[in-house]
């Protein structure tokens, strides 16, 4: 019976963490609300926007749902994580996958 109450196993609930989101809703209505102001005062600048939506908000929320993930429990999930992992916690092997792609594009696009 004590080797019971002494198991501090993880429990199936404890698999996800909702507070991985927590500051991503506030980013998220800090640019929209950027958006709207600037384009009522400004010209839309719709590349600024794109950079805002694309260039901030998809990295963070893929390293929110990175960290919502703390045990991968279907295939997907176990293949997201990795792929994450090894994209942002091994330079070496994404600058090197990044230098082959330009490599490619170089020697396709000879003009």
């Amino acid at each position: 019976m004590s080797e019971c109450e002494d198991d501090h196993r993880m429990k199936e609930e404890d698999y996800q963490d909702l507070h991985a989101f927590d500051l991503w809703f506030v980013t998220l209505i800090t640019n929209v609300l950027f958006i709207i102001m600037h384009s009522v005062n400004q010209d839309p600048n719709v590349p600024l926007y794109l950079l805002l939506i694309l260039g901030i908000n998809m990295p963070w929320t893929l390293r929110c749902v990175r960290n919502y993930i703390v045990v991968p429990t279907t295939p997907q999930s176990r293949l997201f994580v990795s792929i994450y992992d090894v994209l942002v916690t091994k330079p070496f092997f994404r600058n090197n996958m990044i230098l082959m792609f330009f490599s490619i594009q170089g020697f396709i696009n000879t003009r």
